[in-house]
């Protein structure tokens, strides 16, 4: 496959991410500049040291159960290698995430954040590689020995970077590269790959900031659809990536160094602005029934000033408070692999949810208030209604009642079971639609709620 390169300035005419000076940046801005912040970190963390954290001692590492050499055609497997190091088994493609192996991420053998616990997955484990993404040029994502080693073992596999990028990893060994800018797609083998916004930075030396791209992903392959956020902060373009490269079975999002807050904010997501951006992109076309978010970025390497475990346990209270399905968050062990088997139909646009529920009607419209009612399979009254009086907010509630509850009838209001947020009433109802008709699931969520209710008030999170 041959590369694109882009060189030179930007045109007139550039996206809002290309700088005039020939660079790059976040159309949406940082808060601050980055140098004087991090001065500021530091010399915080030397004035108050950060307590002890004994958090690694329970980090583990499980067997992989790898798919050699591919996974089944309707299967998509995932891996976690450690850190944002994923293998992704999507159908025939396997594909890997910002690979690195380095006992450091940094660009000294002896100095700089240093491995929690192993790789989960030797180099010499991993089945034939067609893909890997790399996200920018960071140390923690781009690691140049493990790049080398990736390129002599793995060597007609194929490279989607960020623009600019290339010529680097070339010089690392690697053969096949493709260079995308934001919203690009191409052909790889037996997917597409499209390169997708993040808010974030580059820099490998104090004289290169931002000379070169950094990026997400999304890959579509006849199994299903993946996202991988790459690092970054929270911003407005999940929901567009979601709308055009949707509906995603697995997107794995950033769940770690988020703090200091005041100045991690911009450039990654917290485990709160996680959730936001995984119900973002399932905004247009609807939480997929089996959609799940994988955690990353988390647990490897000490980069921040949280707790080593406090990521994986806001993610789960953040997934909680959003009353999302509990199996839907993938918080792996490192090694662990765990899959889903899609029904077999064809293409990955085969798992498009029906546009609405058939039984559902319109009760009542009052003052840019619609109410939706629809009688599931299991005797339950499911009742949406739609808040469209902010156009640029739109909000559906679903509350669920129970035919003939003598207990429940005129007693307060119907147990509220879930919330979406869109720019317009079709997003909201194709976001809570497939909820309506999922018995199994509204009774488990009822059951939380009920839970909930019943839990002392200074046990409430």
């Amino acid at each position: 496959m041959s590369e694109s390169e882009h060189t030179g300035d930007s045109p007139p005419n550039a996206p809002p991410h290309h700088a005039p000076n020939g660079k790059f940046r976040n159309p949406w801005g940082l808060a601050e500049s980055r140098f004087a912040g991090l001065l500021r970190w530091r010399w915080n963390r030397v004035r108050h040291p950060l307590p002890r954290d004994d958090g690694a001692r329970s980090l583990r590492c499980v067997p992989p159960a790898v798919r050699v050499p591919r996974a089944a055609a309707n299967e998509i497997a995932v891996t976690w290698v450690g850190h944002s190091t994923l293998l992704v088994q999507l159908g025939s493609v396997n594909i890997l995430t910002d690979p690195i192996w380095s006992d450091r991420a940094s660009p000294w053998r002896l100095v700089g954040p240093r491995r929690l616990i192993p790789a989960a997955l030797p180099l010499n484990g991993l089945p034939p590689i067609d893909i890997v993404l790399l996200s920018h040029n960071h140390y923690d994502h781009l690691d140049a020995w493990s790049v080398r080693a990736l390129a002599r073992a793995q060597p007609t596999a194929q490279w989607v970077v960020p623009l600019r990028l290339g010529g680097f990893v070339r010089s690392l060994g690697v053969r096949y590269i493709t260079e995308l800018d934001w919203w690009d797609e191409r052909t790889v083998g037996d997917a597409t790959v499209a390169c997708t916004p993040a808010r974030h930075f580059s820099a490998r030396t104090p004289l290169d900031r931002d000379r070169t791209l950094w990026c997400g992903f999304a890959v579509a392959s006849a199994a299903g659809r993946l996202f991988y956020a790459g690092d970054t902060g929270l911003h407005p373009e999940f929901a567009r990536i979601g709308e055009r490269f949707g509906p995603f079975v697995v997107s794995a999002i950033p769940i770690g160094a988020y703090e200091p807050r005041w100045f991690m904010q911009p450039v990654h997501v917290d485990p709160d602005d996680a959730i936001t951006a995984f119900r973002a992109l399932h905004a247009h076309h609807g939480s997929l029934a089996r959609a799940v978010m994988v955690g990353v970025h988390w647990g490897t390497f000490r980069l921040t000033d949280e707790p080593i475990l406090a990521p994986p346990q806001r993610a789960r209270a953040a997934w909680t408070r959003a009353m999302l399905p509990d199996e839907n968050l993938w918080v792996l062990a490192h090694g662990e692999t765990r899959g889903i088997r899609m029904e077999q139909r064809g293409t990955a646009s085969s798992f498009l949810l029906p546009r609405r529920p058939a039984s559902s009607h319109v009760d009542g419209m009052e003052h840019g208030l619609t109410v939706y009612r629809h009688d599931s399979p299991g005797g339950r009254i499911v009742i949406i209604t739609v808040d469209e009086r902010n156009p640029n907010d739109v909000v559906a509630r679903l509350q669920v009642e129970r035919r003939a509850d003598p207990e429940r009838q005129g007693v307060g209001e119907p147990p509220l079971i879930a919330e979406a947020r869109g720019t317009s009433r079709e997003a909201v109802l194709t976001e809570l639609q497939a909820l309506a008709t999922d018995d199994a699931e509204l009774a488990r969520r009822l059951a939380r709620w009920t839970a909930m209710q019943r839990r002392p008030r200074s046990d409430a999170p």
